[in-house]
């Protein structure tokens, strides 16, 4: 699109519509994603799809480049200096790169679930941890139930039938979300797997982790 065509259609935009341009780049730079089965991205997402160029073009004046992961749907945003990267602890690195291992093995083996996503219960969670990490103080139940409330808090998972997710609610059931593919991008188990094989070792403590 040229940068005449750009300002024209820019400026086509009525009301409603740039209401809704506004929505959409603050949603995209403040989550780093926008998902149509999000209620709440709903309208940005039709939005992205109607003028995915318009945005396009607008964010790449800022050096941030707009994705669009159909199968997934979701529109995703990245930075050439890597603005979009959030540092994480030890500790939820690890049940991140966990919870994206399940939600692959899921995903490959095709399993129906009562959700479009992975489904599993928190035990599941929690007890594949224990099975790396059989040595690790039990008061790593503390960090897990820390951990499901960043996880969620990220739209990585979410609970279908409401509530919060906690280490003592072992039968509870929480859903892996498609944007765990895009903050974690490595796309086979065995990439997974030797991801979280750099935490394992009785004496070492997990690297400090950095996603997208």
């Amino acid at each position: 699109m040229s940068w005449t065509d750009f300002g024209n259609k820019l400026d086509a935009l009525n009301s409603s519509e740039q209401a809704a341009f506004t929505d959409t780049l603050r949603r995209l730079l403040a989550q780093s994603w926008v998902w149509r089965d999000d209620d709440d991205d709903r309208r940005a997402y039709h939005f992205l799809s109607r003028y995915e160029d318009l945005v396009r073009q607008y964010l790449g004046l800022a050096g941030w480049e707009l994705h669009h992961a159909e199968a997934l749907r979701l529109y995703h945003v990245r930075s050439a200096e890597a603005a979009h990267r959030r540092r994480l602890n030890k500790g939820l690195t690890l049940w991140l790169l966990i919870a994206r291992l399940i939600y692959q093995e899921q995903r490959e083996q095709h399993r129906t679930t009562l959700t479009p996503w992975p489904l599993i219960k928190v035990s599941d969670l929690y007890d594949r941890y224990r099975s790396y990490f059989p040595g690790r103080p039990v008061r790593v139940k503390g960090e897990f139930t820390d951990a499901l409330r960043e996880l969620r808090a990220l739209r990585l998972i979410r609970t279908p039938e409401g509530g919060a997710a906690r280490a003592d609610t072992p039968d509870k059931l929480i859903e892996l979300l498609p944007a765990l593919e895009i903050v974690v991008s490595a796309g086979s188990l065995a990439e997974l797997g030797a991801l979280i094989e750099k935490y394992q070792g009785d004496a070492a403590e997990p690297p400090e982790g950095e996603t997208d």
